[in-house]
Parts: structure tokens; sequence; C-alpha cells
């Protein structure tokens, strides 16, 4: 989808726009086509992402009248999404090495990461042109192959294990040197921010937000049997606990397996043992100080959003 400045309304201070094509990042995942827009303001250190549709759009000429005749130069880039949590996690997945602080505007159905409102919009210009906010930072899950240092990428929610054929999944899962055979359709990793995503459809616990130092491991559609008993239900491990799976090379051909990280397929035939862990690196989330951000998380996870 592209646009320029004359299709758009309240479109005066954007320098450029930009659609599409995002090439791989450090979350690791190949070339996609991304339905977003993407403006670069003028003023330093801020860009905005949004989700082409037409609430988005509204919410965006509010934010960019709103932003007129402002002068606001924040310390630290500052990406603001305007749609729901995929905007988000697209906008994280490209701008992740570049130290920015991230800030949703909801413009869709109920996202956990879109903390703001449509009506907060007037609150965060004031906070931005004041630098009077916090950030928070989100623990990343890492990934990588077996004796190897350099990370396959990088999740914000969950990285998958699972299987890409008819039949189930096969392989030995290690949980430091402790060692258990699984069989079903996959294992779910999550983060606690991402223990509300696919992992909780799974049947996994919702980890606090305020977590830093846990990630969740959940089965999907787990065989029960006496012969594949291990990891029956969800566990919740510490930050000093690594996994590794290692597929059966009997089964790398009737029982293909594959690497999805965030719900992108980052590899789409895993032949090699990788191994799973808490990384060191974060993502940091804007906090106003009048919108906490768990408070918010808290109160959409519990239903009262």
């Amino acid at each position: 989808m592209l646009a320029n400045a004359n299709e758009v309304p309240c479109l005066e201070s954007v320098t450029s726009l930009q659609t599409g094509e995002v090439s791989k990042s450090a979350l690791g995942f190949d070339r996609e086509l991304f339905s977003f827009i993407l403006f670069i303001l003028p003023m330093k250190n801020i860009t905005i992402i949004i989700k082409p549709t037409q609430k988005a759009l509204a919410v965006e000429a509010d934010l960019l009248q709103a932003l007129k005749g402002k002068k606001i130069s924040p310390r630290n880039h500052i990406v603001i999404t305007i749609g729901g949590d995929g905007t988000t996690l697209m906008a994280i997945k490209q701008y992740l090495e570049e130290q920015a602080a991230f800030v949703g505007i909801s413009a869709g159905h109920l996202g956990f990461l879109q903390t703001l409102e449509p009506t907060d919009i007037p609150m965060l210009i004031t906070a931005l042109a004041s630098n009077s906010f916090t950030t928070i930072h989100a623990p990343l899950l890492g990934i990588r192959y077996t004796g190897s240092s350099e990370p396959i990428g990088y999740a914000f929610n969950d990285i998958t294990v699972e299987r890409s054929g008819p039949r189930a999944a096969r392989f030995d899962m290690y949980v430091d040197d402790n060692a258990g055979t699984f069989i079903g359709d996959g294992v779910i990793f999550a983060t606690p921010l991402g223990s509300t995503a696919y992992s909780l459809a799974a049947g996994g616990p919702i980890i606090d937000s305020k977590a830093e130092d846990v990630m969740v491991v959940a089965p999907s559609n787990p065989h029960i049997s006496s012969l594949y008993s291990s990891l029956q239900r969800p566990h919740v491990l510490q930050k000093d606990r690594i996994i590794r799976i290692e597929g059966r090379a009997e089964d790398m051909q009737e029982r293909p397996m594959q690497l999805a990280i965030d719900g992108q397929v980052v590899v789409k035939k895993l032949e090699q043992p990788v191994e799973i862990y808490i990384s060191d690196k974060t993502v940091s989330l804007l906090e106003l100080k009048e919108k906490d951000f768990h408070s918010r998380i808290d109160k959409k996870r519990l239903g009262r959003y």
C-alpha cells in the first residue's frame, strides 16, 4: 500500500513514507512483505508505524494534528505504533537493534501491547515534549544452534518447535542435563508478556507481566502414552535453565520439524539441535506516569477493557 502526503490528510509534517518489505533483522526472520505504513517525522527520534485500516489512519491523523507545532526531541528513538499487537511486534522486529522505546496506541481489537487509547494522545504528547516518561525492559527469548554462540533469532512473545508435516513431531528435549522424549504437535516457549498468546491457547499459564527471569514451556497437543510421557503439562522455568531439542535422524524425513519465532517460520526444515534460553537482550517499552504499563496489562488480562 503506497501513500503520499497528498493522499492522506494531516501529513504536512511527514518527510518520508515507506511501505512493505522488511529485510532480515536481528529477530532472525527472512525477508517478508508487511502491510503497514511507516512515517518518519522531521522532529528528532520519532517514528510512527501504522496498520493501514480506516480506524488506524484516523488515529494517526489525530496524532499528527496533536504533534503539529510541538517542539519534541526525545533523548532516545521513540517508535509509536497504531494498530494491534501485530503492528507492535513488526515494529520491534524492525527496530530491535536501534535501542528504541516502543509505545502502542490501540486501533483494533483487544491488544495487550497497545496500552494507550486514542484519547490518551494528548497525555502522550505532553510526556514526549517534557521527557516525563520511563521505560520498562521486557526480556527476549533467544534460540541458537547447539555449539554456536550466534543466535538464530530473538522472540518477544514465543518460540515454537513444531511439526511441519502430517505426522506428529518427535524429538528429545533436555532441560539442562535431564532428558525426555516428546511427541505431539510441538512445544511452545514463551516470555511472561508472551504468555497470553499462543502458549495460553495451548493451556499454558499466564505469567506476571513484571516477571523478567522466567519462561513458559508449554506442550502443544502432546501424545499421552507410557512411551512418550515427558512434558505432558506446561512448566515455568527460571533464567539459568537452558533447553536443548534434538531430533532423531530416522525422523527427519517422516516427521519433519520447523522453527517459528513470534508466529513467523524462520527455519522450514529444522535438522540440527537447538537451544532455547532467556537472553540478556531486552525491548524497551515506554510507560507514562499516569498510565502504568503493568496495571493496564493486568486490566486487559482480567477483562476490564
